[in-house]
């Protein structure tokens, strides 16, 4: 910089000599900034900028590993290991070191003798650009003009080309949650797209065995992603589905708003990164000074980590009767997924039938996957070798070779076969239609639970319980037993909203309410799904009419006004329900 125009306070930069000498009697001339900024083979003694000079160890450390990501110096540990470090690092330290990084990168990158190596130093230089902003302090954009002007590799010019915009795109979009995964680390490397396996419930096993592969970039969110799964499977309601992480036990919804990347660094975090991801979920105002109610000590079951993304319904409308949704009924792709779920979480557990329901739902599933009854091969003994299949995991006895276990099957198989008989004549969507009526009578079907704590607000509950936001309503479930401890129906929610770290609804009328602190992570995702449910239960009341009241024309505007609004934090769309 020139005189005329000097650099904010401390974006000076720090003066660097050559000799043990001169740097401990500060004698001699300093490197010049051209010198200063160009490319070095060894390390550096302390940081670039003199605002950094407190942390200069981190300065150092922060050139070790672009050194060894680079190429320029040994090292035992795999490139995107050093690019995760860079960045973890950065990601929780104040905005001088993160521009540090920045200009070490330009500084091993400018007048690099090995053009393979400065090639990984722009590689980096993109990786950096999609997990966090410079300051406007430092000018990377005129070093990459330069760069792009005065290089003759065409490797370098295209990453300077993609910089330049992704500049633009960082500073409005903002930084990440976390360390990119290395699957998007080699993916920025060779400049392409990262390609997605996402897992869907399987039509041919009670599993989620179904792939789907989507090309996603490292900017791509869970809502972007949703919609790209949609247009790949053809569903016509994109609303009614969403994305997981999950595992074979276990999953749970994502807000759309996160990077899906974001999503999978998290899978795989060392004790660091977590440190990073407590940070930017604690609540950013001080907590009160209020005595803190002493709560009883729970011991938690340690979390199966997750292992994959899953696509599934996550909002279950209705398919049958008065109030079916016509986007979902008239979507034949949008019941087969419907189906495919419903089937899984009965046969899984996750969704418990009564004991008259499971013959019925087993023949119509036969129906679907074998057509109409035909005695030369529906006879008995034809189902046993696979009942699995047909009736819920609980159901199968323990040893089913013994004399009561052998007993038990043949029973389910004589009324799984003598109900599959009347099905003759009805097609694969009418007995997918037809399961479906089944299961969606049941008040915990297409719930999404959420992990809350309450405190003493119900004196008879455990402190941690579920949240679970269905069809029907809200509800507290018990996970230890699985029992379903209280209910709101819609009508009875009157509004709702979140903060960082808690999720609050108010539920009764318009004479007495009450209202229900939990606290949770999730109340974004919550916050979703409530608004969400209410909409489309609107708005299905509205075309099942053949008028439609102003009140109920101004709830819709509203809600469609939320989905463009992501500062929304509550409604009271509920009480055009009641109308």
């Amino acid at each position: 910089d020139s005189d005329d125009e000097l650099p904010p306070e401390g974006y000076r930069l720090t003066k660097h000599r050559k000799g043990f000498w001169n740097r401990l009697l500060r004698i001699g001339n300093a490197h010049d900034n051209d010198k200063l900024l160009s490319f070095k083979k060894s390390l550096i003694r302390k940081s670039l900028l003199k605002a950094n000079r407190a942390h200069d160890y981190q300065a150092i450390q922060t050139f070790k590993n672009i050194m060894s990501f680079m190429g320029d110096r040994p090292s035992s540990k795999n490139p995107a290991g050093h690019a995760r470090k860079i960045i973890r690092n950065a990601l929780r330290s104040p905005v001088g070191l993160r521009d540090e990084v920045y200009l070490q990168i330009c500084k091993q990158t400018n007048c690099h003798p090995n053009q393979r190596h400065a090639l990984e130093g722009w590689n980096l230089m993109l990786i950096c650009l999609h997990s966090f902003p410079p300051s406007k302090n430092i000018k990377i954009a005129d070093y990459i003009r330069k760069a792009l002007e005065l290089s003759t590799s065409r490797d370098i010019k295209a990453r300077a080309q993609i910089a330049l915009l992704l500049l633009d795109v960082i500073e409005q979009i903002g930084e990440r949650k976390l360390p990119p995964p290395e699957i998007e680390v080699s993916a920025i490397s060779r400049l392409e797209l990262i390609e997605l396996s996402v897992r869907l419930p399987d039509s041919k096993t009670n599993t989620n065995n179904a792939c789907l592969n989507i090309a996603v970039d490292p900017f791509t969110t869970v809502a972007e992603a949703e919609q790209m799964l949609c247009d790949r499977i053809g569903l016509e309601f994109s609303p009614a589905f969403g994305l997981y992480e999950a595992n074979d036990s276990s999953h749970e919804l994502l807000d759309s708003s996160r990077r899906v990347m974001d999503v999978m660094s998290g899978w795989t975090l060392t004790k660091g990164e977590e440190d990073i991801l407590a940070e930017k979920l604690s609540s950013k105002k001080k907590e009160s000074s209020r005595k803190k109610i002493p709560t009883k000590k729970t011991t938690q079951k340690k979390k199966v980590p997750y292992k994959y993304l899953l696509f599934q319904t996550k909002l279950a409308l209705s398919t049958g009767g008065k109030d079916a949704f016509r986007e979902l009924v008239n979507d034949p792709k949008a019941i087969n997924l419907l189906y495919n779920q419903a089937k899984r979480d009965v046969m899984m557990g996750i969704l418990e039938p009564e004991l008259s329901d499971v013959p019925k739902l087993a023949a119509l599933k036969l129906q679907v996957d074998e057509g109409d009854h035909v005695s030369e091969f529906h006879h008995k003994g034809s189902l046993m070798n696979k009942m699995k299949e047909y009736i819920p995991i609980s159901l199968i006895p323990k040893n089913p070779k013994s004399k009561n276990g052998a007993v038990l099957l043949r029973t389910y198989e004589q009324k799984i076969l003598h109900k599959h008989a009347k099905l003759k004549g009805f097609t694969a969507h009418s007995a997918k239609r037809n399961f479906l009526d089944y299961v969606e009578k049941w008040s915990t079907y297409g719930a999404n639970l959420f992990a809350i704590q309450q405190r003493r607000q119900f004196k008879s509950y455990p402190e941690d319980l579920n949240l679970g936001i269905g069809p029907s309503g809200v509800f507290l479930h018990n996970p230890e037993d699985g029992e379903v401890l209280d209910t709101f129906s819609y009508k009875d929610v009157v509004t709702w909203g979140y903060s960082e770290r808690r999720f609050i609804l108010v539920v009764g009328d318009v004479v007495q309410q009450k209202k229900l602190v939990f606290h949770t992570s999730k109340g974004a995702v919550m916050r979703q799904l409530i608004h969400a449910y209410i909409y489309y239960k609107v708005k299905s009341k509205m075309t099942s009419q053949d008028s439609q009241p102003a009140s109920l024309r101004a709830g819709v505007a509203s809600a469609t006004a939320d989905t463009r609004n992501p500062t929304y934090v509550g409604t009271r769309l509920s009480s055009a329900l009641t109308r």
